[in-house]
């Protein structure tokens, strides 16, 4: 499995090391892994993670409903089982949903 730094995962993404540090910081990276020295380091699918979370921002939606998508576990379980954006995106629409119901 290939790791990449916070500069590659900036340079990536688009996001400063500082906004990545910092949703890693308001529990968006909750599963972010560090090496033998303590630096933070990224997998490939950490960034489509955070590609993600980028898209969600463009979409409108604030930074306490990625929260809540992200404290129901449902984001992080979807993402890691394979499910694309679009498909996260109508499980949680089918949810709210529900509950408006």
């Amino acid at each position: 499995m290939k790791y990449y730094s916070i500069k590659d995962v900036s340079n990536a993404t688009g996001l400063t090391s500082y906004t990545i540090r910092y949703y890693e910081k308001i529990g968006f990276l909750p599963l972010l892994k560090r090496d033998k020295n303590g630096v933070r380091i990224f997998t490939e699918s950490d960034i489509k993670y955070l590609e993600c979370l980028i898209f969600f921002k463009k979409i409108g939606m604030s930074l306490d409903d990625i929260k809540e998508i992200i404290k129901e576990g449902c984001m992080i379980k979807d993402f890691k089982n394979g499910l694309n954006v679009h498909d996260i995106i109508q499980k949680r629409l089918n949810i709210l949903d529900t509950h408006i119901k």
